[in-house]
């Protein structure tokens, strides 16, 4: 239930994304389409812009190392969401930048269309995966790469039937394998173990259910 909520949260963070970039674009094309004035800008101003943008891009690094490394969708949704505060204040000093050296009041406008689209397509991503998780769909190429796999350890002469369960960022499988009808009850409890050990060794996943049938 916990792994749930996670694959819940990190479905909620790809809808708000989504409306914060429906927000921004629409805010930018209006504020195009307005007649602008330049303002002065104050150099601290834009350093303070470049500052933020290095911070967030560190938070963006850590959070993406830290989700790769333990597999989290959190962690990976809130490495999204970092990156797209960095990109946020890069665009800030970019307009800022251009409407210090060059004039150019429109800048900032542009600037946040092409971010606003930016965390569109992050955020859809997001929503999609973690849509597909909570639905427990499973990829058919990830399923082929599993039973060649399986299929390929010594005593599973066929891989009859497997079903891919998600909770959150782990992955446990259900299978149905056919073996030699003369296999004993301590040969198919070996033979299960090592296919757990192989599954969990070779793609991360926490546990294997494994059901034995005669080979006709």
């Amino acid at each position: 239930m916990r792994f749930r909520l996670q694959d819940l949260f990190t479905l909620m963070s790809g809808v708000i994304m989504l409306v914060m970039a429906v927000q921004v674009i629409v805010s930018g094309v209006s504020n195009l389409f307005k007649s602008h004035t330049v303002q002065a800008v104050s150099g601290v101003t834009v350093w303070g812009a470049a500052i933020a943008s290095i911070v967030m891009l560190v938070v963006w690094y850590f959070n993406r190392r830290g989700g790769q490394q333990l597999d989290n969708s959190t962690l990976l949704a809130a490495a999204k969401d970092s990156l797209s505060d960095a990109l946020t204040s890069i665009g800030t000093l970019i307009s800022l930048s251009g409407v210090l050296l060059f004039k150019f009041a429109w800048l900032d406008s542009v600037a946040s269309i092409v971010i606003g689209f930016f965390i569109f397509a992050a955020g859809l991503q997001i929503f999609r995966d973690s849509g597909l998780q909570l639905i427990n769909y499973s990829d058919p190429k990830v399923e082929k790469n599993y039973i060649n796999t399986i299929q390929q350890i010594d005593g599973v002469n066929q891989v009859n039937a497997i079903d891919v369960q998600y909770s959150g960022s782990l992955v446990a499988l259900s299978l149905v394998i056919a073996v030699s009808p003369r296999m004993t009850v301590a040969a198919s409890f070996q033979l299960s173990e090592r296919i757990e050990q192989v599954m969990r060794n070779q793609y991360g996943i926490i546990d294997t259910k494994v059901m034995f049938m005669p080979q006709t």
